[in-house]
């Protein structure tokens, strides 16, 4: 056997291994089997974003869509395995704002019980309207509760 085709199918393996524990430990799993998705809903899309889901962080992995349906997330092709597309509802995601050494920063908690938290940096909340959409939902549902 060809010892270069040997080690090009082992870091295959790898990859595959990597990306399928880092959706069961970030929750992605959990998140895919809760808000499952067809397809993209109509919106803004945002290429190679970061976020943080539960305790894995996807650098530049993700493509994001914000839309009037909901938070949609899928990761660049090549770590896609272990992650189907997610679309979660407004409804779904609770913002509280959490004062740390750095300054103030957002936490989303995804599902009531929670699921996970999702973290965004570079100021990718204000950039995408996401904060309007989440003050939105907020306002509706304090409304339907009078």
């Amino acid at each position: 056997m060809n010892i270069g085709l040997a080690i090009a199918g082992a870091c295959v393996l790898l990859w595959i291994s990597v990306c399928a524990l880092s959706s069961k430990v970030g929750t992605w799993s959990k998140l895919q089997n809760k808000y499952p998705t067809l397809g993209m809903p109509t919106g803004t899309t945002y290429h190679f974003q970061s976020a943080t889901i539960g305790k894995v962080s996807y650098n530049n992995a993700l493509h994001i869509q914000v839309s009037s349906r909901g938070l949609y997330m899928i990761p660049m092709i090549p770590f896609r395995f272990g992650h189907s597309p997610i679309l979660i509802p407004w409804r779904e995601i609770h913002a509280e704002e959490r004062k740390g050494f750095f300054g103030t920063s957002t936490v989303l908690s995804v599902g009531r019980p929670q699921i996970t938290t999702l973290g965004f940096g570079n100021g990718f909340m204000e950039r995408s309207n996401m904060k309007r959409y989440l003050q939105q939902e907020k306002s509706d549902r304090l409304t339907t509760a009078f």
